[in-house]
Order: structure tokens, then C-alpha cells, then sequence
């Protein structure tokens, strides 16, 4: 007759043996943010709603991320593949402002694809053997009721760790529309950039416009100066996002070259004088999550040193006004 110890070390080793071979239930990669869970938290927890290895449950190959967004969201995308066939499935995404519940939903939706049982209590006889396999001369012992599902640790709400907002980087070009700072209304072109941390951003932009010709004195008024102006200007601006349009309000200012060309006249002369001024916009970025955005803004300039161009004989040919209004359409990149 065997004893019970015997029994205890032939059963004991061989179920250990086949736990070691068999292969994992899950395998998963995993991508997130420094302050979120990572890869061996989410599979223990996985590990803890499943519980023992069984029958009926199904190994799955996943992939998953989450992605630290503006104004401290993320958003969890997943994607699972029940057969290891990569075959192609819309991922399921869920977003919020706590990536540790994010990552314990992705624990979940991979526990229940395992195991539609996962995290529910069995009864002590659900994981006996076969009654055909049981050695009548071993005692049967009493499988131990499971444990609770381990949960991650969750940070305190009365302090939580804060979010650092990510650097993110937009450049691209845009056509403008200005009227007063040359003698007519003119179009131009502008080279822009823009980093944005959080609500915060400083946007960088050196234009060109298009020279206008002042019309003046005798000979039917075909006397008087070609005037051309180049800036570049820098703004700080805050604001943020509202459905799918990153909104900002922003104010700075900008310095540029003034010049003056003479046409038709006695003794014409070509000058260039600084040109300087302050600056406000309101500047609105659609889709501000795509790599390409279509930007729209419109601003008001106040000149500071913006000169008078006077001629002699004929007088003052152009002088700018208190205020003038820019208009610009635009399409950036987003780099980082």
C-alpha cells in the first residue's frame, strides 16, 4: 500500500513539471508611458483575474499602448489576437485621465479573452482530477479557496503624482493677408513654427510681403515709391483643446526691414528703415493630433517705429496706420 507521503512526492513534481513546460496563456507587448503601469504589472494582474492553468481557457497573443495626450488624458489602444495569426482586427481603445485604470481594463478585456470565468469564485471540486485517476489509496485534499484577484496599486487621489505635459513640435507655411502695414492692401508668405508644451506655446514666424507701389505728384500720378517689407515675429500664446480644434490666443511682437524704392521722380532714391511693432492673434489648428493640421488666424499689429515715406518735392507718399490687420490660412507638420 502507498502512503500518503509517497503519494505526495510522485503527484507533487510531475504537475509542477508540466506547469513549467506549458506554454504561457498570454504574450503580450506592451508600450507606455514612465508614470503607467508597464508590461510585468499588467500580465500579473492578468495572471491574478485568471488563476490556475485549466481547461477551457485560450492562449492569445496581444498588443498594447497607451499614449499620453494633451491636457493630461491617455488614450489605451489594444489589439488582440486570439489565434496568433495577425490577422487584422480593429483595436479596441478606451481613453481618460488615470492611465493606471486604463491599464487595469486592459488587464481585464485580456483576463476574460483567456477565461470568460476569469475572477469568479469555484467550488473545491471544479480542478479534481478524473475520478478514474484518483488512487483510492491517497487521501483527497481540500483545494483551498482561491484568493481575490490582486488589484495594481493605485496612487492616493488627496496627492496624485502629476502628469508632465509632452513637448511637441508643429512647422509649416502660411499665406497672409495683410492691410496697413504697406501702401495697399497685400498678400504674403511666411515661414512658422510652433512648440507647444500643455496650454502653453511659442510660435515663431518670419513673412515676406509683397511690394506695393505709392501713387503720387504730377504727370497723371505715376510719381512715387515702391515699398516692401520683410519681419519676424515671436508670440507667446495659451490656450487648448475643444473637440477636435487646438485654440490659442496669442501676443508678442515682431522687427522687420522697411524699404523704399523712388520711381518717376527727380532724384530717386532706394532706403531701408527698421521696422518694429506689437503683435496679437488668435490662432486655431485643426485635428491637432494628425501629422498634418490645417491652420487658420487672425491678428492685429500696432506699429512702433514704422517710418513715413516722404519725397521731395511731392511729400509724405505713405504713412501707416494705428492698427493693422493680418489674416492668414495655413498647413503645418507635426514633428514630434
Amino acid at each position: 500500500m502507498l502512503t500518503f507521503g509517497a503519494c505526495l512526492v510522485d503527484v507533487l513534481p510531475a504537475r509542477a513539471q508540466r506547469a513549467e513546460t506549458a506554454p504561457p496563456l498570454l504574450d503580450l507587448t506592451w508600450s507606455a508611458p514612465a508614470e503607467c503601469p508597464d508590461r510585468a504589472q499588467v500580465v500579473a494582474h492578468v495572471e491574478a483575474l485568471v488563476g490556475e492553468r485549466r481547461a477551457g481557457q485560450h492562449a492569445l497573443s496581444a498588443r498594447g499602448r497607451i499614449i499620453a495626450g494633451t491636457s493630461a488624458r491617455y488614450r489605451l489602444e489594444l489589439l488582440v489576437d486570439p489565434s496568433g495569426s495577425n490577422a487584422a482586427t480593429p483595436p479596441r481603445t478606451m481613453a481618460g485621465d488615470d492611465c493606471a485604470k486604463l491599464a487595469d481594463a486592459a488587464a481585464l478585456v485580456l483576463a476574460l479573452d483567456i477565461d470568460p470565468d476569469a475572477g469568479t469564485p469555484r467550488d473545491a471540486t471544479s480542478s479534481a482530477p478524473p475520478a478514474e485517476q484518483i488512487d483510492p489509496e491517497v487521501p483527497l485534499l481540500r483545494t483551498p479557496e482561491r484568493a481575490p484577484p490582486l488589484r495594481l496599486p493605485r496612487r492616493p487621489r488627496a496627492s496624485p503624482t502629476p502628469v508632465k505635459p509632452r513637448l511637441e513640435g508643429f512647422a509649416g507655411v502660411r499665406f497672409l493677408f495683410d492691410s496697413g502695414s504697406l501702401p495697399r492692401p497685400t498678400l504674403g508668405v511666411a515661414a512658422a513654427t510652433e512648440l507647444v508644451r500643455g496650454a502653453f506655446a511659442l510660435d515663431v514666424q518670419a513673412a515676406v510681403y509683397q511690394s506695393q507701389f505709392t501713387i503720387t505728384g504730377p504727370h497723371h500720378g505715376v510719381g512715387g515709391a515702391y515699398v516692401s517689407l520683410a519681419t519676424l515675429g515671436a508670440l507667446a500664446c495659451w490656450g487648448g483643446v475643444a473637440g477636435e480644434v487646438d485654440w490659442r490666443g496669442c501676443a508678442g511682437g515682431e522687427l522687420g526691414r522697411d524699404g523704399t524704392t523712388g520711381v518717376s521722380i527727380a532724384h530717386p532714391e532706394s532706403s531701408a528703415s527698421l521696422w518694429s511693432a506689437l503683435s496679437a492673434m488668435v490662432l486655431a489648428r485643426v485635428w491637432p493630433e494628425r501629422t498634418i493640421s490645417p491652420t487658420v488666424g487672425l491678428g492685429a499689429t500696432h506699429p512702433l517705429s514704422a517710418p513715413s515715406i516722404t519725397i521731395q518735392g511731392f511729400g509724405t507718399v505713405f504713412d501707416p496706420p494705428a492698427v493693422v490687420i493680418r489674416l492668414f490660412l495655413g498647413v503645418e507638420a507635426h514633428f514630434f
